[in-house]
């Protein structure tokens, strides 16, 4: 089961550009606020690769831990873990989203 994206035209396999960065890091901030939520600690293992139509994919690296699609406009979509990647990328770029509010409140640092 291949779960890798077509590579990056503009740089190497698996590297993000500064703005996929500053996207997988709003899907991490998400991943964080959805821990805080259920009172759970996260262990803040993430992958961030990626993804169709411009989309970085953030996932958590544990077991059930599911992905979250970032938009370049910071739409997302929650994916659960049990979806493969090519129903998952084509959610998305059918426009499936998810509202940011089902993550729970901005953490407060």
């Amino acid at each position: 089961q291949n779960h890798s994206h077509a590579p990056n035209p503009s740089g190497p396999l698996g590297a993000l550009s500064a703005e996929q960065e500053e996207a997988a890091d709003f899907g991490r901030q998400l991943f964080e606020r959805l821990a805080a939520a259920n009172r759970a600690a996260d262990g803040g293992r993430f992958a961030a690769t990626a993804g169709p139509a411009g989309a970085v994919v953030v996932a958590r690296r544990v077991k059930g831990g599911g992905r979250i699609y970032v938009a370049a406009d910071r739409s997302v979509l929650y994916v659960a873990s049990h979806l493969s990647t090519v129903e998952a990328d084509a959610a998305f770029v059918a426009g499936e989203r998810t509202p940011v509010e089902k993550f729970g409140p901005p953490l407060t640092s």
